[in-house]
């Protein structure tokens, strides 16, 4: 039973990460990690060293962009009763006014958007309460596709 419920709360917590992201609750972000968090490749030219570096990164970058992610086919291991590694199938829709973000420096005429694909590989760790954080995460991108669909919503 110990094992289901320490995969429960990580899946939740993962959940967590990108409900506070789409919904733009930064506060909230930055509680799913541990103090000392670690991060590995994102979109950034360097890897944040910090969680409030991460967590002002995600918050500038997407300012003006409304922001859909779904996580799906969770891998993870528990490693003993306070650690467990996770990889994550993901995929990100992402929606702003037509050329006004310049998403990765490869902004296309007419662009109001992007779809990516990729793979999140995390390391969670108990904290002293016993709550389930992340300790490490990285993102593996293996694809963006721009949109300049008219018809892709973006909210008012």
């Amino acid at each position: 039973m110990e094992r289901l419920l320490a995969l429960e709360d990580i899946r939740r917590i993962k959940a967590e990460y990108f409900a506070a992201i789409d919904e733009k609750r930064w506060d909230d972000l930055e509680a799913v990690f541990l103090p000392d968090a670690q991060f590995g490749p994102f979109w950034a030219a360097a890897e944040p060293e910090s969680v409030q570096q991460f967590v002002e990164s995600v918050r500038t970058t997407f300012a003006d962009v409304h922001t859909i992610h779904v996580a799906f086919m969770p891998i993870i291991d528990l490693l003993d009763a306070d650690h467990a590694t996770g990889r994550w199938s993901m995929q990100d829709t992402l929606s702003w006014a037509p050329d006004t973000f310049d998403f990765r420096d490869s902004a296309v005429p007419g662009q109001r958007g992007a779809i990516g694909k990729g793979v999140y590989r995390d390391r969670y760790q108990r904290d002293a309460d016993g709550r389930w954080r992340i300790s490490f995460t990285s993102l593996e991108r293996l694809s963006i596709e721009a949109v300049v669909d008219p018809a892709l919503a973006i909210p008012v």
